[in-house]
């Protein structure tokens, strides 16, 4: 696959599941199962919601937004949970270059 096209795809998966999560969140009713088209559907509607999705992570709310949700500030857990998902990029990234790194399947 082209380079092109596999960060194209990347990059239409990760907006799929942002827009995903935000259905799950704040559009699906959760009395039934909406089935596949309630779910399509749901996704458009669920677009409006992407800011809310900022104010959804635990980081976001003891660091940045807590005197707007008006929560107290907790600034080591704050900034262990922001180490903990740096540590996770790290890891990520390491893996990624070590995998560039093996040779091409033919």
């Amino acid at each position: 696959m082209p380079r092109r096209a596999a960060w194209a795809a990347l990059a239409a998966f990760v907006a799929w599941n942002l827009v995903l999560m935000a259905n799950f969140t704040y559009v699906i009713n959760s009395a039934g199962d909406p089935g596949y088209v309630g779910l399509l559907a749901g996704q458009g509607r669920a677009l409006r919601f992407l800011p809310h999705l900022v104010t959804q992570g635990a980081v976001g709310r003891a660091l940045i937004w807590w005197p707007v949700l008006k929560l107290s500030f907790d600034p080591v857990y704050g900034l262990l949970l922001l180490l903990g998902e740096a540590a996770c990029l790290a890891v990520a990234a390491a893996a990624l270059r070590v995998l560039r790194q093996l040779p091409a399947a033919s």
